[in-house]
């Protein structure tokens, strides 16, 4: 904890909307400290909860990178982050999360909390969007019914421009290519071998897709995202979230 909040207290010193991110975890893990404290164990972790889609937290502001005065969630926060560098490399895909018993049974039922079922049994799966250097730009989780081209429109929205997008042959379609393309951005995205007028690609930066497969093996290190154990897909969301900013603070 004492390395996180060295490492937060540099992000605090740089320029840009940098220093909120580090304000904003200081400030959340500081409740989640002094509710542990308190020992109010099922408190600590609602902070996180309320991270994907509820402004918790008022951070201060400087320049009009933000509104001041207002909240912000993680989300809010990291499109301002991410948007700082609009040549990168953005690299799509998605891997699959299987869900544990405990995370059956919330209401409005299992697929109204994303997760589907497969010849595996109950799954979720994890779309991601990641830049050149491995830390994620966007992520949303779905049910494993749900295909991957179906959220790539979402996942570009989220991420925002880049100089190429590189996927494999699941997001091949003219929709995402002109998506790509209205953009400004490249579409490496190899088409099937039985297409009658395949499109070429970039071999070079395909062959660095491994950028965002290396991802979700570090992400599956971690036990509690291996196995889903939330019951709601926010909360789940939320989890990914904090992996997400481990992976930006280093």
């Amino acid at each position: 904890m004492n390395a996180l909040m060295r490492r937060c207290s540099a992000l605090c010193a740089m320029p840009g909307p940098y220093w909120q991110l580090g304000s904003m975890i200081i400030i959340t893990f500081g409740r989640i400290l002094h509710m542990a404290e308190q020992r109010r164990w099922n408190s600590p972790i609602k902070p996180i909860w309320g991270m994907p889609h509820i402004g918790l937290i008022k951070v201060p502001t400087k320049g009009n990178v933000l509104k001041p005065g207002s909240p912000y969630n993680w989300r809010e926060l990291g499109s301002h982050v991410t948007s700082q560098n609009e040549d990168s490399l953005f690299f799509i895909d998605s891997s699959i999360v299987k869900a544990h018993r405990a995370a059956t049974g919330a209401k409005r039922g299992e697929l109204a909390q994303d997760i589907g079922r497969s010849r595996g049994g109950r799954t979720s799966k994890v779309h991601a969007v990641v830049d050149e250097s491995g830390r994620p730009r966007c992520l949303i989780i779905t049910g494993v019914q749900v295909h991957d081209s179906k959220v790539m429109i979402d996942l570009l929205d989220g991420a925002g421009e880049s100089a190429a997008v590189v996927a494999d042959k699941a997001y091949n379609s003219r929709s995402i290519r002109q998506r790509i393309a209205d953009q400004g951005s490249l579409a490496v995205i190899p088409t099937k071998s039985n297409a009658r007028n395949p499109i070429p690609h970039d071999k070079g930066l395909y062959r660095m897709r491994n950028i965002v497969e290396r991802f979700f093996c570090t992400m599956k290190d971690m036990r509690r995202l291996t196995t889903r154990y939330e019951k709601l897909s926010a909360n789940f969301l939320a989890m990914v979230h904090i992996f997400a900013i481990r992976l930006w603070v280093n």
